[in-house]
């Protein structure tokens, strides 16, 4: 969380003009979840990041096909991509970490993200923001 409250002013400053992408699959792509959200079939509670295991940093490297925490609390755990793809202005990752899958979904002209992790037992949803690395 204390790398967050850093990144977070960090892309605040960002500015996209008109056509300009906030993010591309050119280069790696840095992205901070500030929102987590526990949810089951009666509702969704909000909760620390640290509390679920979801990193509050991420990098999203299209080269290496892979997805990396960046939280120290995390070991800088990387998972490789099953896939990758840009659809109608949207950046879309997907990994398995364990029995978790991670859904990474960013706006390339915003820079808006979300990021979905579930498994048998569990459906986490977390909002943030990503910028070119």
């Amino acid at each position: 969380m204390r790398t967050l409250s850093f990144l977070v002013p960090l892309l605040a400053l960002i500015s996209v003009p008109g056509h300009a992408r906030a993010v591309d699959l050119s280069a790696p792509i840095a992205c901070g979840i500030s929102d987590v959200f526990d949810c089951s079939a009666t509702g969704c509670i909000g909760v620390e990041a640290d509390a679920v295991g979801v990193p509050d940093l991420m990098r999203l490297d299209p080269d290496s096909k892979t997805l990396t925490a960046l939280d120290t609390e995390l070991e800088r755990a990387a998972s490789m991509l099953e896939s990758l793809s840009l659809e109608n202005g949207k950046i879309a990752a997907r990994t398995h970490d364990g029995d978790r899958t991670l859904v990474l979904v960013i706006d390339e002209k915003t820079g808006e993200a979300m990021l979905t992790v579930t498994d048998l037992h569990l459906a986490l949803v977390a909002y943030g923001a990503c910028a070119k690395f």
